[in-house]
């Protein structure tokens, strides 16, 4: 099965690109920070059917993950997630990986000074300062809503219990979306789809056995950087052996190997596409999609993997998203820290410090850093790992 550099007919609906449209199509979903797009794979409808079903399916399942790790995404900025800690807190993941209230909370109580009342108040943002006390003002026109926005501070909490999500990949959807990319990435080295003869079917009939096979047995990505958990989706033929061999890995966790053909005639070649989430920006890394026989028969039969590997891949790769978000979250800290203290002895953004204050600049500084610190000592995170500049975007 030759390479090909040119469709006609769109690979999902097999209808005329003439007739149809053709369509950008992301190797790798968009809603995960996927940048390169590849034309003449699928048309404009099936695009928008795949973007809404298998791809929405992805993002689903990645969504905690990739805001936690900083993903950013060519179009659309990350939502706020909806999380739950185990304790049954409903807060909102917001995508500089902090963490406010899902809703406002709202009191309201008698002034137990004298007249009037007291509102007290939980807030993500200004925004939402602003709009509930406009709301409060056209039923009580004595309060000035200016002057309780200038005198509002904002306020950091830290959980008594961590957040729950699943790790869950794939399945029917999530990895139909995950096979196309395969085959998007085959197109993208000059094959076309049909040669894709063992995994096309997968995306045409939704009653079709999946075609690939989980691996954690060893790790086919060699130079794997160690700061951030890349995307990587690999093809590689070779006429000596017949296959025609797909890989795709998001943030170091889902690792799927994807037959492709076992027909495969053409030249021998191999190509990469492999990213930071954080930044879009490509890196080089090698993938060995060269398998022993009983290796083959492990991939088709999913069995490429124990529990045990599973777990050490996703603790190894969850350690390292864990550990940015600590990292982001604590550049944060400090640069809010920073403000604070320039506010409190009333220096101008971007002055020098005077030396007489330098005592009390890192005094309020601390204000806001002390319980920071408290917090990573509670819960054993090392101060030092938190200072870490070498992964910054």
């Amino acid at each position: 099965m030759d390479k090909m550099t040119t469709t006609c007919n769109c690979a999902l609906c097999d209808k005329p690109f003439a007739i149809v449209g053709d369509s950008d199509e992301h190797i790798i979903p968009n809603s995960i920070g996927g940048r390169r797009k590849i034309r003449s794979f699928i048309c404009r409808s099936c695009n928008s059917r795949a973007g809404e079903t298998w791809d929405a399916e992805i993002w689903r399942q990645f969504c905690h993950i990739a805001s936690m790790h900083g993903t950013e995404r060519e179009r659309g900025d990350i939502p706020a997630i909806p999380v739950k800690t185990t304790s049954g807190k409903e807060l909102k993941l917001l995508p500089d990986g902090s963490l406010t209230p899902r809703r406002v909370i709202f009191d309201k109580v008698p002034n137990p000074q004298g007249q009037g009342f007291l509102i007290s108040a939980a807030v993500s943002t200004m925004k939402e300062a602003e709009k509930m006390l406009k709301s409060v003002a056209a039923k009580h026109p004595e309060v000035n809503v200016q002057e309780v926005l200038s005198k509002i501070q904002s306020n950091s909490e830290f959980l008594d219990s961590p957040l729950t999500f699943g790790a869950v990949f794939g399945g029917t959807l999530g990895g139909r979306s995950m096979v196309k990319t395969a085959i998007a990435m085959a197109l993208d080295a000059g094959v076309t789809p049909l040669a894709c003869d063992l995994a096309l079917p997968y995306l045409l009939d939704e009653n079709r056995d999946a075609p690939y096979g989980l691996f954690y047995a060893r790790d086919l990505v060699s130079e794997r950087p160690a700061s951030y958990t890349p995307h990587i989706v690999s093809v590689r033929g070779d006429s000596s052996t017949g296959y025609l061999w797909g890989y795709v890995e998001y943030f170091g966790l889902a690792r799927i190997v994807v037959p492709l053909s076992d027909r495969y005639d053409g030249e021998a070649f191999s190509s990469t596409y492999a990213f930071n989430p954080a930044n879009g920006k490509e890196i080089d890394v090698r993938v060995d999609l060269s398998f022993s026989d009983e290796e083959i028969e492990r991939i088709r039969a999913n069995e490429s993997y124990t529990d045990e590997q599973y777990a050490a891949v996703i603790n190894t790769s969850f350690g390292i998203v864990y550990f940015r978000s600590v990292r982001r979250q604590f550049r944060k800290a400090f640069s809010e820290s920073v403000a604070h203290a320039a506010s409190k002895l009333g220096i101008p953004y971007g002055e020098a410090i005077p030396p007489a204050q330098a005592t009390k600049f890192a005094e309020h500084m601390m204000e806001k850093l002390g319980p920071l610190f408290s917090h990573m000592h509670a819960n054993g995170i090392p101060i030092t790992e938190a200072m870490r500049i070498d992964d910054v975007d």
